[in-house]
Order: C-alpha cells, then sequence, then structure tokens
C-alpha cells in the first residue's frame, strides 16, 4: 500500500493508539466482544505483566489516520528453549495489507538479530497460552470465551 506510514510504537499517545485501533476497526462487526483496554493495556506492558521478564516484543502501528492496522512481532524466550527452536511470533489486526503477500517474518526488528528466528507463527496473542488462532467460520455466533475473533477477509491473507 503506498504511502503507508509505519511507527514502531513505544509509549504514550501511540501507544493508546495501538491499543485504541481494534474498537476502530471492528466497530462494524457486532459479535465482535472486545477485551477490556486496561487488560491490553497490562498485557503489553513489560513493566507490569510477567510475561515479558522471559519474551520481548515491538509495536508497529500503520496509517492510525487510516486504520490501516498494527502489528506486534513477540518472542518467547521460553518456548523457544523448552522446545529448542527459534521461533518468532505475531498478532495483527490488520497490519497483514500493509505488505501483503510479504511474510510477516520479514519483519526487519529480526533480520540479523543474534538468534536469528527459523520462523514466525500466528495469530498469537501473545503466546498460546491466550488468544491464538484464526476464526474463519461462525460468524453469526456469539463468539466464546478466549477465541479469537477477526473479520472475515483474514482468511484470504
Amino acid at each position: 500500500m503506498a504511502g503507508t506510514e509505519v511507527v514502531t510504537v513505544e509509549a504514550g499517545s501511540e501507544f493508546k493508539d495501538f491499543i485504541d485501533l481494534p474498537w476502530r476497526i471492528y466497530a462494524k462487526y457486532p459479535n465482535w466482544v472486545p477485551p477490556l483496554k486496561k487488560e491490553v493495556r497490562r498485557m503489553l506492558d513489560p513493566r507490569k505483566h510477567p510475561f515479558w521478564e522471559f519474551s520481548e516484543r515491538i509495536l508497529f502501528l500503520a496509517d492510525v489516520v487510516r486504520d490501516v492496522g498494527r502489528i506486534a512481532g513477540i518472542i518467547d524466550r521460553h518456548y523457544n528453549q523448552f522446545h529448542d527452536e527459534k521461533m518468532g511470533v505475531w498478532d495483527s489486526s490488520n497490519a497483514l495489507t500493509i505488505r501483503r503477500p510479504r511474510r510477516p517474518s520479514s519483519l526487519p526488528w529480526r533480520r540479523g538479530s543474534p538468534e536469528g528466528d527459523d520462523f514466525m507463527r500466528g495469530p498469537l496473542n501473545p503466546s498460546i497460552n491466550y488468544e491464538v488462532g484464526l476464526l474463519i467460520e461462525g460468524y453469526d455466533y456469539p463468539p466464546a470465551l478466549m477465541m479469537a475473533y477477526n473479520p472475515p477477509y483474514y482468511q484470504g491473507w
């Protein structure tokens, strides 16, 4: 998508925009049940959530003015050590539209890193112990607890 600005999210208003974006993207989907923003904020805050004691993350926003998307890149060192893998994790809201058809593993923050990922897996939010996967059917039904929700067009990605 030409002209799409992608910024790394650190804190402040960009962090708030990162959290708020799904509320704008999913506003027209009546079966989306939003999480509590306070819990999302806590989950993403490395100073507050214990997951980040052994993990790292980077957050990207793409043109929040036009609600293009957001993506999180995550490394879970405990998972990688236990499974003897070099896996990165991604989770997004609409962000795959930015560089489609490129794979999320092309995120520049992992290229050239000392541990380098062999592959990326997702969407996971932020690991297999939380929301995982992609909704591919059942859009007319109320969601179940801890189940992912995404617009139907995600299937084409």
